[in-house]
């Protein structure tokens, strides 16, 4: 073969044999395809990669039965009625009339105008699926390739949240491409994930704090001492007695409340009477007390009688329950 081997064991021999079969163009190398049989097709996106693959395989005749033997299920069938050289192109065609989508031009476009992200969904979910929406517009040639970043561009910030949208308009203004803006996006996500992670926090703590302050209260309502107090009747307002006894001198309380100032009738001229305690040496600018008033609950300092008060006291203190002014002189006598 005019080539020396370079190998110490059977195995390095083994190895160099057949890398030197290889690069000559004695050992042809084929393509391994899977032999199990595919899911049956969910949705759209699953058929597109299986076309897909299909359609990137090198033409030939072993690999177009390797084709047909990788689809199981209903799809072999399909493959099964078609021509024995049936070629890639025409198997994919098959299935896309068969597995493919069948919205209108117009469904899709107002799908893709249409998207709002989820409120479950995350920045990385809502610009894949604003791709695999544009995809398929492009597949249908209502899209050109160069008008799809520009689309993607104004359409991943267009249906952001709305408190995601408020906070990142600044970069949909300094960015201008599609992957550019969806890398910006992304961060401004995370960061904000991790303040409302320390605000859930804050509020678990004040639901705590409540949930504690209503076991309180319930607490308060069951405790024994307020079904006692519930249970007792308010004492019972006494008005108080009009009819007191006359109480001498020595005996009233020198603790008794003293009358107001304002509720002392002010009136010109004190009145001097014959008694032991007159208001004298006050000028003429004195202060009357009101007459006896049975209904007012006044007490007199003086006498300790109720119904006046001292500074208009007419009461005598020799205990016979007689007027000052009871001894006036008969008619042509002098006082």
């Amino acid at each position: 073969m005019g080539a020396k081997p370079k190998a110490d064991t059977p195995e390095d021999l083994k190895n160099w044999m057949m890398e030197y079969l290889t690069s000559q163009g004695a050992l042809e190398t084929r393509t391994r395809h899977s032999l199990v049989a595919p899911p049956k097709p969910v949705n759209d996106d699953d058929d597109e990669i299986q076309n897909q693959r299909q359609a990137t395989l090198p033409m030939n005749y072993g690999d177009m039965k390797s084709i047909r033997r990788s689809l199981r299920g209903e799809a072999g069938l399909v493959a099964m009625r078609l021509e024995l050289n049936a070629t890639v192109k025409v198997i994919i065609q098959k299935l896309d009339s068969i597995y493919g989508s069948v919205d209108k031009k117009e469904e899709l476009l107002a799908e893709f105008y249409g998207s709002r992200q989820r409120p479950t969904e995350s920045v990385t979910a809502w610009s894949c699926r604003l791709e695999g929406i544009i995809g398929k517009a492009v597949d249908r040639g209502l899209v050109q390739r160069k008008d799809v970043d520009n689309m993607l561009h104004a359409m991943i910030w267009t249906g952001l949240k709305p408190h995601l949208k408020d906070i990142s308009g600044h970069k949909y203004d300094t960015i201008g491409d599609f992957d550019g803006l969806r890398v910006a996006l992304r961060q401004i996500e995370s960061d904000h994930s991790s303040r409302n992670e320390g605000l859930q926090e804050i509020k678990g703590l004040i639901n705590q704090i409540h949930t504690r302050l209503d076991c309180n209260d319930k607490r308060w309502e069951q405790a024994p001492w307020n079904h006692q107090e519930q249970h007792t009747q308010p004492p019972q307002f006494q008005p108080p007695n009009q009819s007191r006894q006359w109480q001498q001198p020595n005996q009233s309380s020198p603790w008794q409340q003293q009358p107001q100032f304002g509720q002392q009738q002010q009136n010109r001229g004190g009145y001097r009477g014959r008694g032991g305690n007159s208001n004298r040496g006050r000028g003429q600018n004195n202060y009357r007390g009101g007459r006896d008033n049975p209904d007012r609950d006044y007490q007199c300092w003086r006498c300790g009688q109720t119904g006046h008060l001292k500074i208009g006291c007419k009461v005598r203190m020799d205990h016979s329950q007689q007027h000052l002014n009871s001894n006036k002189p008969m008619q042509g006598e002098r006082p």
